[in-house]
């Protein structure tokens, strides 16, 4: 998908996942300590 840019798209793909993973996360604390424990 991106070759030539690919630190940068990398860098907005990051980006936008810990956002998602932010509000997902805000919404379920105990989901996160599960995954942090079983990781």
């Amino acid at each position: 998908m991106c070759t030539q840019k690919k630190l940068v798209c990398w860098m907005v793909n990051k980006g936008i996942w810990q956002l998602r993973f932010r509000k997902f996360f805000e919404a379920n604390p105990f989901l996160m300590i599960v995954i942090t424990y079983r990781v």
